[in-house]
């Protein structure tokens, strides 16, 4: 990795990007590199905006997804900008590029009977049927993200005001979300009954979940859980942390929940991530105003 680049993702880690981010801007950049070496163009300063139209055509060519697409084009925006910035190039061809028109695609959201299911198949006469019980209406209560909820200490929940604590969320933000009734349940019933017999005596460290070798449970293993449940069960595609974060939100903007208080309940930065939820709702509003047969 060049001197420059790796400059560039230093300084993205100070505006606290995300190390998946940033890895996925690293990526982009080498792809774009080797472009350069194949039309031998040996300077940034080089680079013109039919070079970089050029290279966005290459890829559209070979069909890359939409969502890696718009990282590409992305990340070209952002390293000639840090390029500009430094001092290093006097013409930023990238200002002029047109960014990627992603295709909107209606997201999957679990049908609420089958996440009904998914929460009553732990068998919860074992510690670990408990445990898998609590993760499950926590992720469903809050929508947090997998890597927020896999992070959760025993000092994030305060189960006696039914709120809990994410720290270091998306963008390094903290914040605090509300538990339901359910979640308040089983987090209980999960601290009461079952946390201790996981750490089978072991250093009782502060994380919240306990999984092999009686050590902290990670993302994968929760994603592992819920998709050996929703084989289980049969349901397809397999219900993920994620997935259940939209159904959340859309259960909430079915209800009349305020678009803003929620997207600050997800730590969205604005409304616009909040789109693919309003989708579906929207949809739903369509097919209720067809049977009311409104205006008929």
């Amino acid at each position: 990795m060049n001197k420059r680049m790796q400059d560039f993702l230093n300084n993205l880690r100070t505006l606290k990007y995300s190390e998946c981010s940033i890895t996925s801007y690293g990526n982009a950049l080498k792809v774009f590199f080797s472009f350069m070496e194949r039309n031998a163009i040996a300077r940034m300063q080089d680079v013109t905006i039919e070079d970089l139209e050029n290279y966005k055509a290459g890829l559209i060519e070979k069909e890359y997804a939409d969502s890696t697409l718009d990282i590409y084009t992305r990340t070209l925006k952002l390293y000639f900008k840090f390029l500009e910035d430094r001092g290093e190039i006097f013409i930023n061809p990238a200002e002029g590029m047109r960014k990627h028109k992603r295709t909107m695609k209606m997201q999957y959201v679990p049908n609420p009977e089958d996440m009904k299911r998914l929460l009553e198949l732990p068998d919860t006469s074992s510690a670990i049927g408990i445990r898998d019980r609590a993760i499950i209406e926590t992720a469903y209560s809050t929508a947090c993200r997998i890597q927020e909820l896999s992070n959760l200490t025993l000092h994030d929940i305060d189960l006696k005001n039914a709120m809990m604590v994410i720290r270091q969320g998306k963008g390094n933000k903290d914040r605090i979300v509300p538990i339901g009734r359910h979640a308040v349940k089983w987090l209980n019933e999960y601290l009461t009954r079952a946390r201790e017999e996981l750490l089978a005596g072991s250093y009782d460290e502060d994380t919240l979940w306990i999984g092999f070798h009686h050590r902290k449970i990670t993302s994968p293993a929760i994603h592992k859980m819920l998709e050996t449940y929703s084989r289980i069960l049969n349901i397809s595609p397999v219900i993920t942390v994620h997935s259940i974060r939209r159904l959340a939100a859309t259960q909430m903007l079915n209800n009349g929940a305020s678009p803003a208080l929620i997207a600050e309940m997800l730590g969205h930065a604005d409304l616009g991530t909040l789109y693919a939820y309003l989708k579906v709702t929207a949809k739903e509003i369509k097919e209720m105003h067809s049977r009311a047969k409104v205006g008929e």
